[in-house]
């Protein structure tokens, strides 16, 4: 009845860590930490208010939980000490800062950081003032982690790179190797459109974004579809989409937009929905989203879908 989660045992095999649903709501956690000499449970966040916690990862060589958190606009990765709950803030700069995986034997970590429709590939030091970037350009960055010595790998897609897996040493500049996996398809001879940046009105003042794919060398007006197959919630980020490659490849114009909800622009477009629970918001944000791509003038305003 407790709701415990992500169990992560401590490197040296004397702890457990793992968070536990707060009363205040499903998203809201909680970190315990089980001493297995001790026999002793205790409540490392007690003293905190609540906010999302997730993500656990024990940094080595100190009784240190590192964690995802929401404490202000963007979620962060923060780090309490097993020993007297004592604990920081390690980045704060904008995006949502997830993933965080630590090197096997130097509190050195990589994380993901999601701002927009990009998602980069971070390094640092616990301590250090600042991140270093290591992701080879725009596109969306997944599942980082350490390799021997101070080698990373890392998933990299982006609209017209499928995803694949790259390995670098930790720094900026570093060469990076594909990695080739056996029957892996081939994309040799096709063409892939790259999508354009795309702003649109929700309201008074208030602009929103969307990615628009097209194929340029259609004439004449085609048909439009504002595309959403995930949901509202979730954004379409600028990696390899074959949906919408597909459905721009047969002359359409495809919107992905956002909308008030998404993540990964801030706490304020993404508590909106919560906030505004009692009016029309999600639907007004759709009907906006076509009536912008049917003033396109490439796009047939009789013949908009939604998806």
């Amino acid at each position: 009845r407790s709701h415990d989660r992500e169990p992560v045992w401590s490197r040296d095999g004397k702890f457990l860590a793992f968070t536990r649903q707060r009363p205040e709501g499903a998203d809201l956690n909680d970190i315990y930490c089980f001493s297995l000499e001790k026999g002793e449970l205790q409540n490392l966040t007690s003293e905190k208010a609540p906010a999302i916690r997730h993500s656990l990862e024990w940094v080595p060589g100190r009784n240190l939980v590192a964690y995802v958190t929401r404490e202000n606009e963007w979620l962060s990765i923060s780090v309490v000490n097993a020993d007297n709950k004592a604990g920081w803030t390690v980045t704060r700069e904008s995006g949502d800062k997830t993933e965080p995986r630590f090197a096997q034997d130097e509190a050195r970590m990589v994380y993901v950081r999601t701002e927009g429709f990009t998602t980069v590939l971070c390094e640092r030091s616990l301590h250090s003032s600042s991140a270093v970037a290591l992701d080879p350009g725009e596109g969306v960055v997944r599942y980082p982690r350490w390799l021997a010595g101070k080698q990373v790998a890392y998933a990299f897609s982006a609209p017209q790179r499928p995803v694949g897996f790259l390995v670098q040493e930790n720094t900026a500049k570093a060469e990076r190797h594909a990695i080739l996996l056996a029957d892996q398809p081939s994309i040799g001879g096709q063409q892939f459109r790259q999508p354009q940046p795309f702003e649109f009105e929700t309201g008074p003042e208030e602009m929103f974004s969307g990615m628009l794919y097209r194929t340029p060398e259609v004439s004449g007006a085609a048909p439009g579809v504002v595309y959403l197959p995930d949901g509202p919630l979730v954004t379409r980020r600028g990696e390899f989409q074959i949906e919408e490659q597909a459905l721009a490849s047969t002359a359409l114009t495809v919107l992905t937009p956002v909308i008030h909800g998404a993540s990964g622009f801030g706490s304020a477009v993404e508590d909106d929905l919560r906030d505004y629970a009692d009016t029309e918001l999600e639907s007004n944000d759709l009907a906006e989203a076509g009536r912008a791509l049917g003033r396109e003038e490439s796009v047939d305003a009789s013949r908009i879908a939604l998806v």
